[in-house]
């Protein structure tokens, strides 16, 4: 089985796309983060609530859009991103 990545651009766009600025996930957030991840993970459900999950539990959705400029000025996934994504990759897709 291939690796499922978050594509940078998918994550950053998913999760700031038409959302409003401060520290509550809204659903939009979330929904549009789903409708996102789904298609570029092959449909792994449990895989892409898992990374949004560990997000959410870890940044305000203020500080993931400092760590969005980040991304998109480096064009690199912060280490504990990548963590993250790994986790959920070894939780439920091994």
């Amino acid at each position: 089985m291939t690796r499922p990545l978050i594509p940078i651009l998918v994550l950053v766009m998913a999760l700031t796309a038409c959302s409003p600025t401060g520290d509550e996930w809204t659903q939009e957030v979330r929904d549009n983060f789903m409708s996102e991840c789904l298609p570029s993970s092959g449909g792994e459900q449990a895989y892409c609530e898992c990374v949004l999950e560990d997000l959410e539990s870890t940044y305000t959705l203020e500080e993931f859009e400092a760590i969005e400029q980040e991304i998109i000025e480096s064009d690199t996934m912060p280490p504990e991103i990548e963590e993250m994504i790994d986790a959920c990759i070894q939780e439920h897709l091994l």
